[in-house]
């Protein structure tokens, strides 16, 4: 015998639960993607902060020493040049030790806490030219080694902002798309200052 339901309530609840469902899910997906997007804004606006400290830092230590870093180290290279903003064991002894008055940044390592190496270079107006001459004018650029794709848009936009026809080639903010570093984590490039001569 074949009972009949009279009542059937319970199955309008079910719809209506899995509209719910839907509706959740929806809004669920939409909300992890706006803050995924906004980290990479909150994100590149730290770097573009630590970005205009490590130039100031820069300036200073030019300032103090009346020269340019490279000339002012024991041994001149990248992870030197770096080291040299927070210990003046790097910096040759006599005059430029005494003119030491830093440290200028806060750092104590040329590993980045979040975008690993962390180097000091010379290089033309792009960053793929390592610039040896004096006929051209050489800048200074920090390199960071493993920085993700969102943040250095955001810091690209932040100083270089949106007139550049190969962003990646111009301006103070650079990098190289064809070579990825990590999972969509690329070399950051930032032009700091002109060398002293």
């Amino acid at each position: 015998m074949t009972t009949q339901l009279h009542n059937q309530k319970g199955a309008m609840f079910g719809l209506d639960a899995r509209i719910t469902l839907a509706i959740f899910s929806t809004l669920s997906v939409l909300a992890g993607y706006t803050i995924t997007t906004n980290m990479d804004y909150i994100t590149g606006g730290a770097l573009t902060d630590e970005l205009n400290n490590l130039s100031n830092a820069v300036d200073g230590y030019h300032h103090d020493m009346k020269q340019d870093i490279f000339k002012t180290l024991i041994s001149p290279t990248a992870e030197n040049a770096v080291s040299a903003l927070y210990d003046n064991e790097f910096v040759q002894a006599g005059k430029f030790r005494a003119r030491w008055l830093g440290p200028y940044v806060e750092y104590r390592s040329t590993n980045h806490h979040k975008y690993g190496e962390m180097r000091l270079e010379k290089r033309t107006d792009k960053f793929n030219e390592v610039c040896q001459s004096t006929a051209k004018t050489c800048y200074l650029y920090i390199s960071l080694k493993n920085v993700p794709i969102g943040t250095i848009e955001k810091v690209n936009a932040d100083y270089d902002g949106d007139g550049e026809i190969a962003r990646e080639l111009e301006g103070r903010v650079q990098w190289d798309m064809r070579s990825q570093t990590g999972d969509d984590q690329y070399q950051l490039w930032f032009r700091v200052a002109r060398t002293i001569l």
